[in-house]
């Protein structure tokens, strides 16, 4: 049987600050002790390495006034992801 975990975690402005990183560390941790190995997470256009592809009123207006200090920790999160053993797949909504 094959098993895999869907983080689709989601949070407003003014939500925990490291709740991305914290529920994907644990997410990583029990899969790790049973053996899971896909992980599909969602994380969002301006984590990570596509940061600056969201087009311009979004990454000139959008981000930096309001999902700034969210993608900070989706950032942690994708970084915890890939220094994983997961095997993932990365979905970035707009």
């Amino acid at each position: 049987m094959k098993i895999l975990i869907l983080d689709a975690i989601g949070v407003g402005r003014h939500g925990p600050p490291n709740l991305f990183s914290e529920s994907t560390l644990l997410l990583i941790s029990a899969m790790e002790k049973h053996g899971v190995k896909r992980l599909v997470a969602i994380t969002g256009i301006g984590a990570g390495d596509s940061r600056g592809h969201g087009g311009f009123l979004y990454d000139k207006i959008i981000f930096p006034l309001f999902t700034k200090k969210i993608y900070r920790d989706k950032d942690r999160q994708e970084e915890l992801i890939r220094n994983s053993r997961t095997t993932v797949t990365s979905i970035r909504h707009h």
